[in-house]
């Protein structure tokens, strides 16, 4: 199975914890908020999907660089464990689509030139693994921070590239404001120049923060990056910064305020994982939910659909409550949420984290039996040579 998206060490427990939280905002995010974790005061898009990179960056080593041929296997590795499935279920989606099409069930979108350009630059490809935007950021981020710091090594400074990566992540947002000057093929550049601080962040957190971070009090933390959640939410009203597949969510001209949000969002979430360790981090199924983002990134939107589908029946057979459903936005768009009431974006959270998660757990049978007939069929063929 490819492997998970964050690159975490099951044996870090609150980073463990970090990133099953951080996939369920994911999923609740996309199912319309109906959990809603703190969102009043760290709306989700406000820092999860750099906290995402700050994960990855905070199991980066400098082994995966020492060499020329180390960085090749490092770069070599990632393509595999992440481009290639991304890719693979891409083709898995694209051919739902298109069949979707033809039968005229669903229009979401169409098997073109452009869906698959779509890989290097918004991401989403064929819409309904949408979510999936986030892979192609994070490899090429990791990509071009391997390689910079190679370049620079002899003169590397980790303080002064962060300095430098905080300058360049305020050049994006600046030119991503830009939007009559924005196309298509520098949206994956925009990204990774955006993105690229806050997997430097998990590298520097970890050697020079994290100490002094685990010294200071849970309500402390807590308590002071939600004042200045506050604060910044008294001066801006809205410090979201939504649709980072087209960078287009930037909407105030303060080009540091994702980094300022970012930072508290991540320090008041990893201050909650530290201190439910304890509690979760022998908890199997955090430890499973943790081990899957991956997974649950690129499929949780389709079995949102799932759901849609299951009110569009409900509609069908007559019940009132859901006579308002959609059915041409659910057969045009899988973004499409309806709910009119909070507690129907409850059950499409619940349903789509279970149902991709039970998803999963197939596929994963399925993959190791798949492997397993493999191995036989290899042991099979040698000792028939050995004979």
């Amino acid at each position: 199975m490819a492997e998970n998206i964050l690159q975490k060490s099951k044996s870090n427990k609150p980073f463990m914890i970090l990133s099953a939280l951080g996939i369920l905002f994911v999923v609740d995010c996309h199912s319309g908020n109906g959990i809603g974790f703190f969102t009043s005061v760290f709306p989700y898009d406000s820092f999860f999907m750099p906290m995402f990179m700050f994960i990855s960056g905070y199991f980066f080593k400098e082994k995966h660089i020492a060499t020329v041929v180390d960085l090749l296997q490092y770069i070599k590795g990632k393509f595999l464990k992440l481009l290639v499935p991304y890719l693979l279920w891409a083709v898995v989606y694209g051919l739902f689509t298109e069949i979707s099409k033809n039968l005229n069930l669903l229009y979401w979108s169409e098997w073109n030139k452009e869906n698959w350009l779509s890989v290097f630059n918004t991401g989403m490809t064929f819409n309904v693994n949408g979510a999936a935007w986030f892979v192609p950021a994070l490899f090429s981020v990791m990509l071009f921070y391997s390689i910079i710091r190679k370049l620079f090594k002899p003169i590397w400074n980790d303080l002064a590239a962060f300095a430098f990566f905080i300058a360049l992540g305020a050049v994006s947002v600046a030119v991503s404001r830009q939007r009559d000057y924005v196309t298509d093929a520098m949206l994956l550049p925009l990204k990774t120049a955006f993105f690229i601080q806050f997997y430097h962040f998990g590298v520097v957190f970890k050697r020079y923060i994290e100490k002094w971070f685990d010294s200071l009090p849970a309500w402390l933390v807590c308590l002071a990056a939600a004042a200045i959640n506050l604060l910044l939410l008294v001066k801006y009203k809205n410090i979201t910064f939504i649709t980072c597949a087209t960078m287009s969510g930037f909407i105030t001209n303060n080009y540091f305020l994702p980094l300022i949000t970012s930072v508290t969002g991540i320090f008041f979430w990893l201050k909650i994982a530290k201190c439910t360790e304890p509690i979760l981090g022998n908890s199997k199924i955090v430890n499973y939910i943790s081990d899957r983002t991956f997974f649950i990134m690129i499929h949780h939107l389709f079995f949102i659909n799932v759901f849609s589908a299951v009110l569009y029946v409900a509609k069908k057979i007559g019940i009132g409550f859901f006579a308002e459903f959609n059915t041409n936005n659910f057969r045009h768009n899988p973004w499409y949420i309806y709910a009119p009431a909070r507690w129907v974006n409850t059950a499409y959270f619940l349903f789509s984290i279970i149902a991709t998660l039970c998803a999963c757990f197939l596929f994963d049978r399925i993959n190791d039996a798949v492997k397993k007939l493999f191995r036989t069929i290899l042991s099979s063929r040698k000792a028939q040579k050995s004979a």
